[in-house]
């Protein structure tokens, strides 16, 4: 699977989840990131940098879709297990 698949099929999970994925210029004036996950008016949305590379948006949607309740979603293998390695990062021990 290339990365734009991957990115189509993370955009399309999100959706599934109820958040919407967005795209705009973050790194204009006093705002510099890369993206982030924010509720507006009840709306969960997922603002990401739109010039990043298409696997640096791949890896900012996976930590973010990693820290949502999966069980019950209908998500391909692939995009579980991107998810999946995404949480196992989250629980390695800091040295």
């Amino acid at each position: 699977m290339n990365d734009n698949e991957m990115l189509s099929l993370l955009e399309e999970a999100a959706g599934k989840l109820s958040m919407v994925v967005e795209y705009d210029d973050l790194r204009k004036g006093a705002v510099n990131t890369p993206g982030g996950a924010f509720v507006l008016r009840g709306e969960r949305h997922i603002l990401l940098h739109r010039y990043l590379p298409v696997k640096e948006k791949i890896e900012i949607l996976a930590e973010i879709l990693a820290r949502q309740e999966i069980e019950g979603v209908e998500l391909p293998p692939a995009v579980r297990h991107k998810l999946e390695s995404a949480r196992n990062f989250f629980k390695r021990p800091v040295s």
